[in-house]
Order: structure tokens, then C-alpha cells, then sequence
């Protein structure tokens, strides 16, 4: 999980919300008698601290199933162990579509993908006739996937994806991103990414003086 980085605001919320959830079942007696207790190892939205923290879950704490894993790039991590020793990952905080492939056994998902998400705004951009549009993305397996999305839909449906600009997760590149868009001047701009990220380009950009319809995942 983020007990640090980009997604730690939005995290903590859904893991306080499940573990509200876990203090309740374990007040009327747990799963069959036994008590539901959950160990957090912090990520950091790093994959390798992620892979490293999940062997210590699997090999040292044998536990039995892995949990939630917010963010892309962490829960891949999580998903090839999990695939490779048997262990589920349960909840993966993320829409990634490689949790989704048909021959993944051990990753149980309880959210729609971000493909799903990404084709419906592209349709309702359409529906209301704008045209012209802008995506931002995260410049790592999460926001490229989405880029990829967008751009199938964006060509089936018929908007203009006028420009495509990456986002850095430390925020490094936020200003070239916001000039490059804003050039182009899109109707809406499609923002793929998620917690401070997503924040601090919508700040940005209409702190620059130019104005858009923003959308964003449900992360």
C-alpha cells in the first residue's frame, strides 16, 4: 500500500474504509471463527519496493491472500507473484487492463477497468459534440495503457485528440506538459492519472489563464 508518494491521500481513505470493514467482521467473530488481520509494508507506488514487500507477505508472513495494492505499477508487481505462487491478490486499487486478461486466475477485481472509463468519456465528449480534445498521461505502464485507450476510442468515435503530453510522477515535467497542451487549445482534456498528479496539472493549467473541461478517472 502508499503509506508515502503520490497516491498516499486517496489510499488511506480506502484503506481505512476497509479496515472499518474488517473491525466489524471481526466484532461478530471473524470468518468462521478466525480474525481477519491485515499487514502494511509501504510501496511508495515503487514496483521494485513492491515485488520485495509482496516475497515478504508470501515467504515470511504466509499469508493468505494479498490486499487492495493501489496504484498500476505496484499491483503488476503484485499480480506476477500472485500468478506465480497461487496466493490471490484480492481488490487491486487500479483499472489496469493487464489485471484483467482472461488468463490471470489469481487477481479478483471489483472495480471497472480503466478502459471502460476512458471509452465512456470519449463517448460523451462526442455525444455533446466537442470534438477537439487533449489527453495528459502518467509516464508509466499505467497512463500509457490509458493513452492507448483513448486513442482507439478517440479514432472509432470521431474526436480529435489535438495533443498527448506525458506527466512525470514527481511532477518534474508538469510545466512543458501544461504549455504543450495549451497551445492546442482542446475543448477537454482527458487527464489519466490519479491523486497529486491529477491535482497539480488541473492547478496548472487554469492557473496559466486557459480553461478546459477536464476528465478524470474514478481513482
Amino acid at each position: 500500500c502508499q503509506l508515502s508518494g503520490p497516491l498516499e491521500g486517496i489510499t488511506r481513505e480506502v484503506r481505512q474504509g476497509a479496515s472499518l470493514y474488517f473491525d466489524h467482521i471481526n466484532a461478530k467473530g471473524g470468518v468462521h471463527g478466525r480474525k481477519i488481520r491485515v499487514l502494511a509494508l509501504d510501496d511508495g507506488y515503487d514496483p521494485k519496493r513492491a515485488e520485495a514487500n509482496t516475497r515478504h507477505f508470501i515467504e515470511e508472513a504466509r499469508v493468505l491472500a494479498l490486499f487492495q495494492y493501489a496504484g498500476t505499477p505496484p499491483a503488476l508487481a503484485g499480480m506476477a507473484l500472485a500468478e506465480k505462487t497461487g496466493v490471490p491478490l484480492i481488490a487491486p486499487y487500479t483499472g489496469a487492463e493487464e489485471l484483467r486478461r482472461p488468463d490471470v486466475r489469481y487477481v479478483f477485481n471489483i472495480k471497472a477497468g480503466y478502459a471502460t472509463e476512458l471509452r465512456a468519456m470519449v463517448r460523451h465528449l462526442a455525444s455533446v459534440g466537442m470534438r477537439n480534445a487533449a489527453a495528459v498521461y502518467l509516464n508509466n505502464p499505467f497512463g500509457t495503457g490509458g493513452l492507448a485507450a483513448v486513442q482507439a476510442s478517440a479514432q472509432e468515435l470521431g474526436v480529435n485528440l489535438l495533443a498527448t503530453a506525458p506527466l512525470e510522477v514527481d511532477g518534474t515535467n508538469l510545466s512543458q506538459a501544461v504549455a504543450h497542451v495549451g497551445q492546442h487549445n482542446p475543448q477537454a482534456i482527458i487527464v489519466i492519472s490519479a491523486g497529486k498528479p491529477s491535482v497539480d496539472f488541473i492547478a496548472a493549467y487554469q492557473n496559466s489563464g486557459r480553461h478546459a473541461l477536464f476528465y478524470v478517472l474514478s481513482v
